[in-house]
């Protein structure tokens, strides 16, 4: 009678087993940061989040996701006791908010706490610009055009850009131009710098960059030539200035070009070529801020240049690889870079946007109504594009709110 009982209890628990091997497990984990399984209902998704700033728990069970200030070994979708408690000297009680208070609670002991997880780059507001504008950059029957610049006068959009294949994408007649179109709709594309039947073009293919001066005229560089097309008839004349050459931006009545080594400044007759400021070493492009100052990538560092002479590093510590820069009315100062457009602020980062928005970004550009433009040139002519980037339908209020919520040191009465 004891070996049945002995052989139906063992029966009875491998048959259990095998019944519970088939069940999801409603706790199981996924690989950090930390996102749960569909089975807990919480989906508590990174450590940090823009949803919940004031950084406390949630626990409406209707929340997707919060921010679990707390982590411990309690299952997923299970936060410790939610009360007003205060949390330990380091910040990870066990009973309330986790906001580092003087201790009510012991800490854990080191033999039962979690390991710690990798750290994160923190999280930035978009500073509420968002894509207002996705432009095709050719639309031509003979060329292959791709952005290379970009500038913005009024409610126009002119790009400089480049034809690597020549006529047909037989290599033959590989050139360069200068496009125009409507900064609203994309419409209104022309190019300005053709010749015959649009077949010849005097700008070189290894076109730099372009700028626009108060007249609307355009000037643009390439590694050797600098060009004038100056409106209305936009006839192109162009100067030898030597080899190296970066960019090219437009500051009162001069130009201006960086090269890898030094800043040289021209008049709009395209003479000149006098250098301006000592141990400038641009790694991207450069810009006017209508007040008589250049700004330029320097590897890790915007520099501001003054007509003297003297520069200053006004934005440091570039995270990413920045490509090219742009000042707005108000003195905010935007970097195009590899992952996206950084907005700085007194030289503070407040804002990221258009990540995953380009494929190769070259240029960027800013309005009198602070839209930004950044030039893609794309895998081919196929996909080249202008994106243009926009708050309108903010309040003022509204986006000085936004340009503080990454500033801990910002004034928010």
């Amino acid at each position: 009678m004891i070996k049945k009982l002995v052989i139906g209890v063992t029966l009875a628990t491998t048959l259990f087993a095998l019944i519970s091997c088939g069940k999801p497990n409603p706790y199981s984990y996924n690989t950090y940061p930390g996102t749960y399984t569909p089975q807990n209902p919480y989906q508590i998704q990174n450590p940090i989040s823009m949803t919940n700033p004031t950084g406390q728990a949630a626990v409406d069970p209707n929340i997707s996701t919060y921010v679990d200030n707390n982590p411990d070994n309690n299952p997923p979708g299970q936060i410790d006791n939610p009360g007003n408690g205060n949390a330990d000297g380091n910040g990870n009680g066990n009973n309330g908010n986790g906001n580092g208070g003087n201790g009510n609670n012991p800490s854990p002991s080191p033999s039962s706490s979690p390991t710690p997880m990798p750290s994160e780059t923190p999280e930035f507001s978009t500073g509420g610009y968002t894509e207002a504008g996705n432009f095709k950059v050719d639309r031509d029957t003979f060329n292959e055009w791709q952005a290379i610049g970009v500038a913005v006068k009024g409610n126009t959009i002119y790009v400089a850009a480049a034809d690597n294949k020549g006529l047909l994408g037989t290599g033959l007649t590989k050139k360069g131009t200068v496009l125009q179109m409507d900064a609203t709709s994309g419409q209104s594309w022309k190019d300005l710098a053709k010749g015959f039947l649009g077949l010849t073009h005097p700008i070189d293919e290894t076109v730099k960059g372009l700028a626009v001066d108060k007249g609307n005229n355009l000037f643009a560089v390439d590694n050797t030539q600098l060009y004038s097309l100056l409106s209305p008839k936009y006839s192109a004349k162009k100067a030898k200035i030597g080899s190296g050459a970066i960019d090219i931006a437009s500051e009162g009545s001069y130009l201006f070009v960086a090269t890898s080594g030094e800043l040289k400044k021209y008049s709009a007759d395209l003479t000149g070529g006098s250098a301006v400021g000592s141990n400038l070493n641009f790694t991207g492009g450069i810009c006017g801020d209508g007040k008589g100052n250049i700004y330029g990538v320097c590897g890790t560092v915007i520099k501001k240049i003054e007509l003297n002479g003297n520069s200053t590093d006004v934005v440091t510590n570039i995270d990413y690889s920045a490509i090219d820069v742009a000042v707005d009315n108000a003195g905010n100062i935007f970097v195009l870079s590899e992952d996206g457009v950084l907005k700085y602020t007194n030289g503070q980062l407040v804002a990221i946007f258009g990540e995953g928005s380009v494929t190769y970004g070259a240029s960027i550009a800013v309005d009198d109504s602070n839209n930004v433009y950044v030039a893609d040139t794309g895998t081919s002519y196929k996909d080249s594009k202008i994106v243009k980037y926009s708050t309108s339908g903010l309040s003022t209020q509204a986006l000085n709110f936004i340009s503080t919520m990454n500033d801990p040191d910002a004034n928010l009465e």
